[in-house]
């Protein structure tokens, strides 16, 4: 990764460490610490593994909501066989009916960052 080559380290780490300094639980430290590698996670399991793993899809969907306002077939087909997805038992049809308040809330995220 180009943070980790520039940098020594990439924001999940730095994401992990700004959250501490806040004083956030140590389950969501860790989640976020971990996004980039989720089997850090998986290996402790529990509630480290599945938050970890809803933080890994929260960026997969940011990512595709970068790409397009719309639901498409490939966001269906890599939520479907995305194992942070399959480990969450996460339906892509649960993704799809809330796919437009994710948009609105993208939408109004980045307005107030604008700011």
């Amino acid at each position: 990764m180009l943070e980790t080559d520039a940098l020594g380290y990439d924001h999940a780490i730095l994401g992990g460490l700004a959250l501490g300094m806040w004083e956030l639980p140590r389950l969501v430290v860790d989640a976020v610490s971990y996004h980039h590698e989720p089997m850090r996670a998986n290996v402790q399991g529990g509630d480290i593994a599945s938050l970890t793993a809803l933080v890994v899809l929260a960026s997969e969907i940011e990512h595709h909501l970068g790409v397009s306002p719309h639901y498409t077939s490939l966001v269906e087909r890599e939520l479907s066989t995305h194992p942070e997805a399959v480990h969450l038992g996460l339906d892509p049809s649960t993704v799809e009916e809330i796919w437009v308040e994710l948009v609105q809330a993208r939408a109004e995220m980045a307005a107030l960052l604008a700011r």
